[in-house]
């Protein structure tokens, strides 16, 4: 008898393991079911996420085609977005107190440092908030940091149409040790460069030679006063260039070549008449605030992250047929990668003339 009991507890024991891991394993599907359509979701809304900010960034090309003179509006294929300037780089708050009276607070501006970009390359933009500017001083604290590549340079673009018209000003390492040379047609090691851009080629406005090194703060300026340009260093002018091909247009901090740089103190105006739109130290926040911050074709995820500006095209053709001379057809197509797929989004408008060449 007391076999048999012992038998029937085991039988039952038994049957009720068997049980539990039938409902175990009906839990544990459901959670991997219920755990796939939650990444489900996620792609989905990251794809929507994505697709909307292409949609954003292709509505502002477009209108930033509109406001251009009709007359300088030549047809392309798949060319550079035209009269619109993008951020770049990972650009974030940083502190630095080892600087003493060289820059007035604690939090600077750092373009953290990137590999895979040569001497000539941009590797890092930051637009200034205060949209366009005509007569101006820009000016600004940078620091080199140690690790940053000895191709190096840092500058600003100013009265910028966009990445491919505008002025340049660079400034490079010259300190005994590294140096380069930013002007090859000119004798000697030029390593201030000022530059005018139109449709992509470069004219060298000034190039002097300056002596500059890493991890020193030092003062870069450039005042700019009708088709006067003037070039300053620490507080000692290097020379003056005029030009008068662009009289405004958006300014914007660069490094090229990779560069760990800090800025500080960016000012547009001397320092008697400074105010929160044209003075920034970068107090007051642990992050960028926002009047820094825009989407760009550069936040947007691709497969050359070492060329920058390359997934906004923009087509040009003359509507409806080659010989039209008062209607244009423009297409802004935006790309971007999801899982390894490129994505795209296109944007049509026809930009037109008056018959009477209003």
């Amino acid at each position: 008898m007391e076999r048999r009991k012992r038998q029937s507890r085991t039988k039952s024991g038994a049957g009720f393991t068997l049980i539990e891991g039938i409902i175990s394993l009906f839990v544990v599907s459901m959670m991997i079911s219920l755990l796939v359509a939650i990444g489900n979701v996620r792609a989905a809304n990251r794809r929507a996420v994505w697709r909307s900010k292409a949609a954003a960034l292709a509505d502002e090309a477009v209108n930033s085609l509109r406001r251009l003179d009709y007359a300088t509006i030549a047809n392309q294929t798949n060319g550079p977005l035209l009269n619109v300037l993008y951020n770049a780089g990972p650009w974030r708050i940083a502190s630095d107190a080892t600087g003493g009276s060289s820059h007035s607070t604690p939090n600077v501006l750092e373009a953290p440092l990137q590999s895979g970009f040569t001497t000539n390359q941009v590797s890092s933009r930051m637009l200034l908030p205060a949209g366009v500017y005509s007569d101006f001083t820009l000016q600004a604290e940078w620091k080199i940091q140690p690790d940053s590549p000895n191709t190096w340079s840092v500058g600003f673009l100013v009265r910028s149409r966009d990445v491919n018209n505008g002025y340049r000003l660079r400034l490079a390492q010259n300190d005994g040790s590294a140096q380069t040379d930013l002007d090859s047609g000119t004798a000697g090691i030029q390593n201030v460069l000022l530059e005018k851009i139109v449709s992509g080629t470069a004219t060298t406005l000034k190039s002097v030679n300056a002596t500059l090194s890493k991890n020193a703060w030092f003062t870069l300026a450039l005042a700019a006063t009708g088709s006067t340009f003037t070039i300053s260093l620490n507080g000692i002018s290097l020379g003056t260039a005029t030009d008068t091909t662009f009289a405004t247009g958006p300014a914007a901090l660069v490094g090229w070549a990779g560069v760990h740089a800090y800025a500080d103190d960016v000012k547009t105006v001397a320092a008697a008449s400074c105010s929160s739109s044209t003075c920034w130290d970068f107090e007051g926040a642990a992050n960028l605030t926002a009047s820094w911050i825009r989407l760009g074709l550069n936040d947007l995820p691709d497969n050359t992250p070492t060329t920058l500006d390359d997934n906004g095209k923009l087509t040009i053709t003359s509507y409806p047929d080659p010989a039209s001379i008062y209607l244009k057809k423009a297409t802004v197509t935006i790309t971007w990668m999801v899982n390894g797929v490129t994505q795209s989004f296109s944007a049509d408008t026809f930009i037109g003339k008056s018959e009477f060449g209003l």
